[in-house]
């Protein structure tokens, strides 16, 4: 995990680069440069930072310019990861199309796995489920051991582990709670095996999102603050920022609102400087449902309202259920009963709620959504 070092190697690559003849057999070069700048610096400060920034944009005008040749899978994929962070998932979307059909021309194994394991990752962040669940069988009919050995030497981050990951997050808001045991434990077993530090913590999210969900903010808190550790013992960006939300969240839900309010407040305003967009909807309904508990519903109304806000610039709905209902809680505790325009807009929460709920088949939130509605009448 030697960071400065590979750091040090991008750089001197790129002054050689710069000595080159123009012409695509420099642009070529400069993008596997680019790109080794851009996976470091990503893995150590993070999808959004602007060091990763300035590396990823050049590589995405390298793109443009050389076509769909093969050579270019891998720097797709990290740009693809790149654009996912900042929101952009429209383009994200046509990125991984790029790659299934590059996968298709030229019968590459390997890459028709990171082209699905793109799918699965982005259309569970667009709240697609099916689709995205779909998607990681494919993966999982067609990857073996050895094949994702050649996938993890090709592709940085190793894409099976990561749609893995978002497949447990499919579980979770679907409520499907034995499958999502299943692959917490299997993905709990693999980044064990590997002992990689950033897979370890990826994954980390994971696992302690579905126990908070789960309710079990006991262990949501152990495995967060462990990941946090990790991360700053490794300089790991942005793992360290989701770990610390979820420990936040977790914090708040076990007792301590006043600390875990400020742990997910600091987070979403560093998110916010750096233009890490995506995830960030599920933190400020930590933050919502944080507040309303706490005795602040007109607080957590707007941050469930910043929320949705946020999802209809990105294109992010995995959480759109959640957030209107955390919108019905807070307008009912804020609203006046008699006022039917009021009542009117507090029944229309409810209902795109459950309209949410039903569509994508999350019995674990139409279940809450129950309890909450019960709760509060």
């Amino acid at each position: 995990f030697a960071y400065d070092e590979a750091e040090s190697l991008a750089a001197r690559g790129l002054r050689q680069v710069e000595a080159m003849v123009q012409g695509p057999e420099r642009d070529a070069r400069e993008l596997e440069v680019r790109l080794a700048v851009g996976v470091t610096s990503l893995l150590r400060r993070g999808y959004a930072a602007p060091e990763t920034a300035y590396s990823m944009r050049r590589a995405r005008e390298l793109c443009a310019a050389l076509g769909d040749a093969p050579a270019l899978s891998s720097a797709l994929w990290v740009l693809l990861l790149y654009l996912i962070a900042h929101g952009e998932l429209a383009e994200s979307e046509g990125i991984a199309e790029q790659l299934l059909r590059m996968a298709e021309q030229e019968n590459d194994p390997a890459l028709l796995v990171a082209a699905h394991c793109s799918f699965t990752g982005l259309y569970t962040h667009m709240g697609r489920f099916e689709e995205a669940l779909a998607h990681q069988a494919e993966t999982d009919r067609i990857v073996t051991p050895e094949l994702q050995k050649a996938i993890r030497r090709r592709f940085v981050p190793e894409p099976v582990l990561m749609s893995r990951s978002e497949q447990l997050r499919c579980f979770t808001i679907l409520g499907r709670v034995h499958e999502g045991k299943v692959v917490r434990e299997a993905l709990r077993r693999e980044s064990e095996l590997r002992a990689d530090p950033r897979d370890s913590a990826f994954v980390a999210q994971f696992i302690a999102e579905f126990d908070l969900f789960l309710g079990d903010y006991e262990s949501c808190e152990r495995i967060s603050a462990r990941s946090v550790a990790l991360c700053e013992e490794y300089g790991i960006a942005s793992e360290r920022l989701w770990a610390m939300g979820y420990l936040g969240a977790a914090r708040a839900r076990l007792g301590h609102s006043e600390e875990g309010i400020a742990t997910i407040t600091a987070v979403l305003q560093i998110l916010d400087s750096i233009e890490c967009r995506i995830t960030t909807p599920f933190f400020h309904a930590m933050l919502s449902g944080a507040l309303i508990r706490s005795g602040d519903a007109r607080g957590g109304l707007a941050e469930a309202q910043r929320a949705l806000e946020i999802g209809m610039q990105t294109g992010e709905h995995a959480w759109d259920g959640e957030l209107w209902q955390l919108v019905a809680v807070a307008r009912t505790a804020l609203g006046d009963a008699g006022d039917a325009t009021e009542a009117a807009q507090v029944e229309a929460a409810w209902h795109s709620a459950s309209e949410i709920a039903t569509r994508i088949g999350a019995k674990g939130l139409e279940a809450r959504i129950t309890r909450a509605r019960d709760a509060v009448v």
